[in-house]
């Protein structure tokens, strides 16, 4: 009964969490005999020898802005901490960082227009955009992160949140230029 509470108290991390786990199971499906498709070989690239000490744009050019293979970097050098694959690690910060764009995709979409039900047909929408999971799955893709820190962006100005929602702007206009 107390969970039942819950659960109705707060319907947003609710239905955030359960697409959450949707993408991810969506996406893991095959991911470790997946081969990396030219832009994602090329990005996953720049991130290994960003978690190498090499910076971006010296190891390889690329008009992309870097935080998306920055944060790949990140995920690799943990995953060497610990003992992961570099491919894996640039895998599963992807699936993390869609995973979780999926899971803001439904609250903001409540905020904008009231509707519970408005915000399940839009997170359905977003989930069943395959080549984005596609994308999250192969891993190294900064339009991964940029749909991320662009949902994130909306949804913090939806609540009125004006700094943070800037900060997440400014992220995704660092994965890629036309987030501008």
């Amino acid at each position: 009964r107390a969970w039942g509470e819950w659960c109705v108290r707060h319907p947003d991390l609710v239905h955030g969490a359960l697409f959450f786990a949707f993408f991810v199971a969506a996406s893991v499906a095959g991911m470790h005999d997946m081969p990396l498709a030219a832009d994602n070989q090329h990005y996953f690239f720049i991130a290994e020898r960003a978690a190498s000490g090499v910076p971006p744009h010296v190891s390889q050019l690329d008009p992309k802005n870097a935080l998306g293979m920055l944060v790949t970097a990140a995920a690799i050098v943990a995953g060497r901490l610990v003992g992961v694959d570099d491919l894996l690690a640039s895998r599963v910060v992807s699936v993390f960082a869609g995973a979780l764009a999926i899971a803001l995709v439904g609250p903001l979409a409540r905020r904008l227009t009231g509707s519970t039900i408005a915000a399940w047909v839009a997170s359905i929408a977003m989930l069943s955009l395959n080549r984005f999971v596609l994308m999250a799955a192969m891993g190294s893709q900064p339009k991964v992160f940029l749909v991320l820190f662009v949902v994130a962006s909306l949804l913090l100005v939806s609540m009125r949140r004006p700094a943070l929602a800037g900060l997440a702007a400014g992220a995704a206009f660092l994965c890629w230029q036309p987030a501008a």
